[in-house]
């Protein structure tokens, strides 16, 4: 199947993760951002009435009926590099909410965000045009009215920053050197 259907895919499962872990508030943040169980999300429970791929609506659902192990092996592994690398991912977020917290963004907007973020760093083939593209548009698709050009602003801010800003930027929010100077590589090519 196709990458753009695979990451949408890949989105809607993160937000499941993201509200079921706001559901958990309770939690001290340091249990939060702890190890959190994906199989809650990325196999079916036996305790649920429907598995979590069920859940998913429209031509997603459909797609999952033939999704292959590679489509499926490369929504876990995207699903899982984001969400393993949340907590440094909002770190790296929350400066350019420009007045906005995280806990008052929409579960779309967080993991539109989180999963634009991280194939920014771990898809550096990608272009970042692209990566934006796609976050905008599950956004559109799946938020509120503004979800969208807020998400935008977000990204844009983030795409037009210098190249040794970043670095400094995604290492101080926790990110691993090697993720985040295969950013500035990724940059420095595509300028």
């Amino acid at each position: 199947m196709g990458r753009i259907l695979n990451r949408r895919v890949a989105f809607q499962l993160l937000f499941m993760l993201t509200q079921r872990e706001r559901n958990d508030n309770m939690l001290p943040a340091e249990e939060l951002y702890g190890e959190y169980d994906l199989s809650i999300c990325l196999e079916d429970d036996p305790d649920d009435d429907v598995g979590s791929w069920e859940v998913l609506e429209g031509e997603e659902s459909e797609f999952l009926e033939s999704v292959d192990d590679e489509d499926r092996a490369y929504i876990k592994n995207l699903v899982e590099q984001t969400w393993n690398l949340r907590a440094a991912l909002d770190a790296f977020i929350e400066p350019f909410l420009r007045g906005w917290s995280l806990a008052r963004l929409s579960g779309v907007d967080l993991a539109s965000l989180r999963l634009a973020i991280s194939g920014l760093l771990h898809e550096p083939e990608i272009s970042e045009r692209v990566i934006i593209n796609e976050a905008v548009k599950q956004a559109k698709r799946y938020g509120n009215e503004d979800s969208h050009a807020f998400v935008n602003g977000v990204l844009a801010s983030v795409a037009n920053l210098d190249p040794d800003d970043l670095v400094e930027r995604l290492k101080k929010a926790g990110i691993p050197d090697l993720l985040a100077e295969r950013a500035r590589l990724s940059l420095e090519e595509k300028a």
